[in-house]
């Protein structure tokens, strides 16, 4: 997605599989946390956290 909307190249991700974490994901700090435990809920968590971050640079 970075390439495609040239946007995010700052980002970091940091998968913490917890899965106990009252959010799924956040961006903070420069970096997307992703919180849940299984890989497909991960790879949509990240997704809707890269276009809250997407929205929040308009």
């Amino acid at each position: 997605m970075k390439n495609k909307f040239r946007l995010g190249y700052e980002l970091k991700v940091e998968w913490i599989s917890k899965g106990d974490e009252k959010l799924a994901g956040e961006v903070r700090s420069g970096t997307i946390y992703i919180y849940d435990k299984d890989e497909k809920e991960t790879l949509e968590t990240l997704d809707v956290n890269f276009w809250i971050y997407a929205i929040s640079k308009l």
